[in-house]
């Protein structure tokens, strides 16, 4: 099963291993609320924790997650 984590070259990874991408996209969108409200921005995408490229379906179910 594959885990996902959100990470940032800047703002460097979540730490979690997500089950979901709807899990691993909530903890991404918190992320962004967090550095907004500081005044800052994230940096943080959603990848595999284990190094593998997203695919096109997973791209299209981060989409579908971020406007849920």
């Amino acid at each position: 099963m594959p885990a996902y984590h959100a990470v940032g070259n800047v703002t460097g990874s979540c730490g979690h291993a997500h089950r979901s991408i709807q899990s691993a996209e909530r903890c991404r969108r918190a992320h962004v609320i967090g550095c907004h409200l500081q005044g800052g921005y994230s940096d943080r995408e959603i990848e595999h924790t284990n190094g593998q490229p997203i695919e096109d379906w997973e791209e299209r179910e981060i989409a579908d997650a971020s406007i849920s």
